[in-house]
């Protein structure tokens, strides 16, 4: 299973892995599946996983 952060990734971790990488933080949300929400997949951000049985 991928971790949390590759599906929807919170402030503090966009935050700290642009600060060790030199990423901007919204290159980094496009590395996500998060600007796919809701249109391709459906991610409830308390759990931070694809919902299988929306899609």
């Amino acid at each position: 299973m991928l971790p949390r952060r590759t599906t929807l990734a919170t402030r503090d971790e966009l935050a700290a892995i642009a600060e060790v990488t030199g990423v901007a933080e919204d290159v980094l949300v496009a590395m996500t599946l998060q600007p796919f929400d809701p249109h391709a997949v459906v991610i409830p951000p308390e759990q931070r996983r694809v919902h299988r049985q929306a899609l």
